[in-house]
């Protein structure tokens, strides 16, 4: 089941339980939750768009992702705050209590770990990326240090040897290269796309865009 999917059937819980969610949009749990979503998707867009370039920019994309905020459970502060409220919330419902923010919080609860668990995927990918890229990276500069000292009259077999090394190692490298970062654009591309179907979702049924300032 995609994010977007299990939005869906929390909302249709929240229905169900006689809450309309237009009239939730005011909560500040609900608050939270569209801020959650609105950072990591913007956040999301920029990795998405550095594995789109040509070649695809993926130690770019690495550093957005070790840096931004996007659905990691302890780095996004939206998240921490989520949590607590829905930690607050099974408490208020053990209690008795009937809220329409905690009928919120029960239903939309499982959105935000899925999030986490979704993104991996992606996240997976461009790091399976990463280090081919670092390292192709460095060897044509390395190879050629090494063509100019052959050259020298302290030049040599070793030299060459070692440098026919990292010209194959390089050739190995970028033949592997276009296929790991296509497999990269796709996971991106396929979990950005779910996360936006999750924000228009959420932003339509909560009224979230009329009544930003």
């Amino acid at each position: 089941m995609s994010v977007a999917e299990l939005l869906e059937a929390a909302i249709a819980d929240i229905r169900r339980q006689g809450y309309d969610p237009a009239v939730l949009a005011d909560e500040s749990c609900v608050r939270t939750f569209a801020d959650l979503l609105q950072t990591g998707s913007r956040n999301w867009d920029l990795v998405a768009d550095a594995v789109a370039g040509t070649p695809p920019d993926v130690e770019l994309a690495g550093r957005i992702l070790r840096t931004k905020l996007t659905f990691e459970d302890n780095r996004n502060p939206h998240i921490t705050s989520f949590e607590q409220d829905v930690r607050i919330a099974r408490d208020s419902r053990a209690q008795g209590h009937q809220l329409g923010s905690d009928a919120f919080l029960l239903a939309v609860g499982p959105v935000r770990p899925a999030l986490y668990r979704a993104q991996m995927s992606a996240v997976n990918a461009v790091d399976s990326a990463l280090p081919d890229a670092s390292e192709l990276a460095g060897l044509p500069g390395r190879a050629n240090e090494l063509r100019g000292r052959a050259r020298t009259r302290w030049g040599g077999a070793r030299l060459e040897q070692r440098t026919a090394e990292l010209d194959s190692r390089a050739a190995v490298l970028t033949a592997g290269r276009e296929e790991r970062a296509g497999q990269a654009q796709q996971q991106v591309a396929r979990f950005v796309a779910d996360v936006a179907a999750t924000v228009v979702l959420f932003n339509d049924t909560f009224g979230i865009y009329r009544r930003q300032p």
